[in-house]
């Protein structure tokens, strides 16, 4: 039995393509008569596969202190809350209060 025919991956099928792409994209970007915002994304094309894209920052935080920060935030807010409640509902205090004095 045979083996069934390899198929070209997707990478070697843009490879082939590749130094044509450019062309294109090279051509877009020249073009005066383009749109300046698809001159500007053929320009960002290329500037993306000869130089690489820009580095973004990442930032991962376990889920357990997600967790623990937004049960804080919350835990947060309620208090707040509940403070500007009582404060709302407070009467003035008395002139004469002793207590005050």
């Amino acid at each position: 039995m045979s083996s069934p025919p390899r198929r070209k991956s997707i990478d070697a099928h843009a490879r082939e393509h590749g130094e044509r792409a450019i062309e294109v994209l090279a051509d877009i970007m020249d073009n005066t008569a383009e749109e300046t915002k698809d001159r500007i994304r053929a320009a960002e094309a290329i500037l993306d596969r000869g130089h690489g894209k820009a580095s973004q920052a990442i930032i991962a935080i376990p889920a357990q202190q997600r967790q623990r920060q937004a049960a804080a935030l919350y835990t947060d807010a309620i208090i707040d809350a509940e403070w500007e409640a009582i404060e709302r509902r407070a009467l003035p205090a008395p002139a004469n209060d002793p207590i005050l004095e």
